[in-house]
């Protein structure tokens, strides 16, 4: 029996109060010591763990101190495997509560301790051993490990989960690194996680088959390459059965999730493209009206032209006709009827230029001028035959002749602007 007193110089006298401080000081002390003496130090801990459960009690230290003071018995002969599996459960014992902490390197240095005088049938202990292994990086060391539980005991489900497991953290170490292996170690690990999901089926062992199809779910969805409908059947099989890791929740919450916002995308594109139907519409109405619009101007710009060239036509005969009016017919009472006559034909034929060409020609404009020059003249000259011939009569006939011509100058220049206009209402390019 291990006396707690002399091991860690404690004073049986002290309170179980007392000694539990005691403990906690040493137990600080060693934890810093670790690093210089791990073997020692990891002695020591287990040690202190193992008296922390004796002293927590007064009635538990009473107990301890009446079997530990008590009058000696007639020793029996040693047993060595009685020793040597007391030596083993004592470092089990110890990494597995190193493991329970998170303390994992401490948790290996107890496994190497207690492997030496392990029962390898022991595939309970073969398990935690991987679990040590894997955590601290020795992934060949947890495979060797969990193989040899699992030649023990071929159809317990943990086991291949445990593996699987194995081959998920050396895939993870294997991608980080850019290794070819590392689609290797994702295959093995799915395939594995499989095998401990048909176990656990088999058995009929459904927490088992829940951890295992979680776990899966989550290789084959998280992992490329991607199987999104195989995980979705692992994950709702596991939520039906107790997901206890929640690796199945996570998968079916990360894929509705993906799912509602592929959904919102297709109805934004919907939309987006329904949008855009509708402008690409509105814009051929837009454009059909502008066409038609621009045929209905075209058209009437035809017409426009059409009549502009008639109406030129008119003008330039009856320039023609006012010409010769005027060198033919002489006397003095038709002079006026001649002269609107030519007013008459200058503004058509003027009009009808700017219409045609939007700026006149200088051949209409001389015309137009030689025309209104000459009846003009012609006119002033019937009047002086009125008037008489003298001074007064030669002054009147010039005012005349003036006046005229400042009309026919008005009428050219209004007609050329009024056929302005209208051609540019009715031009069309």
């Amino acid at each position: 029996m291990t006396n707690f007193y002399e091991e860690l110089k404690l004073d049986k006298a002290m309170s179980s109060a007392e000694l539990q401080d005691n403990l906690i000081r040493l137990e600080s002390i060693w934890t810093d010591r670790a690093s210089t003496r791990p073997e020692k130090a990891t002695e020591m801990l287990a040690l202190i763990a193992q008296a922390k459960k004796v002293f927590a009690s007064e009635t538990s230290k009473a107990a301890y101190d009446r079997e530990l003071f008590a009058p000696p018995k007639i020793e029996e002969a040693a047993d060595p495997e009685a020793a040597r599996k007391a030596e083993f459960e004592k470092w089990r014992d110890a990494a597995r509560d190193y493991l329970s902490r998170g303390e994992n390197d401490m948790a290996k240095t107890a496994l190497e301790r207690a492997l030496p005088n392990a029962d390898e049938n022991d595939f309970s202990f073969l398990d935690m051993a991987a679990h040590i292994c894997k955590l601290n990086g020795e992934y060949q060391a947890a495979l060797s490990h969990i193989n040899k539980a699992i030649l023990v005991a071929p159809d317990l489900a943990d086991l291949y989960i445990t593996k699987a497991q194995v081959y998920e953290s050396l895939y993870h170490e294997e991608n980080n690194a850019r290794n070819k292996d590392a689609a290797l170690a994702l295959r093995q690990a799915r395939e594995t996680m499989r095998m401990a999901s048909d176990k656990a089926a088999r058995q009929g062992d459904t927490a088992a088959q829940a951890r295992a199809d979680g776990a899966l779910a989550f290789l084959l969805y998280f992992n490329e390459p991607r199987d999104v409908a195989t995980a979705e059947k692992h994950a709702k099989r596991a939520l039906e059965n107790g997901d206890s890791f929640g690796n199945a929740k996570r998968v079916l919450d990360d894929l509705a999730a993906s799912r509602d916002a592929a959904e919102k995308a297709a109805k934004l594109e919907q939309e987006r493209r329904a949008e855009l139907a509708k402008k690409n519409a509105a814009e051929r109405e837009r454009q059909a009206k502008l066409e038609q619009e621009r045929q209905q101007k075209i058209a009437a710009a035809d017409a426009a032209q059409k009549k502009a060239n008639s109406l030129y036509v008119f003008g330039w005969i009856a320039v023609v006709l006012s010409f010769a009016l005027v060198f033919v017919i002489k006397q003095p009472a038709t002079a006026v009827l001649v002269a609107l006559i030519a007013l008459g034909s200058v503004a058509l034929l003027n009009y009808a230029d700017n219409f045609k060409n939007v700026f006149g020609s200088n051949v209409v404009i001389g015309a137009s001028f030689v025309l209104g020059f000459t009846n003009s003249f012609i006119t002033a000259t019937a009047a002086y035959d009125m008037i008489g011939h003298n001074a007064s009569g030669a002054g009147k006939t010039w005012i005349i002749f003036g006046i005229l011509l400042a009309i026919y100058a008005a009428v050219i220049f209004i007609a050329k602007a009024i056929g302005k206009r209208a051609s540019k209402r009715t031009n069309y390019k």
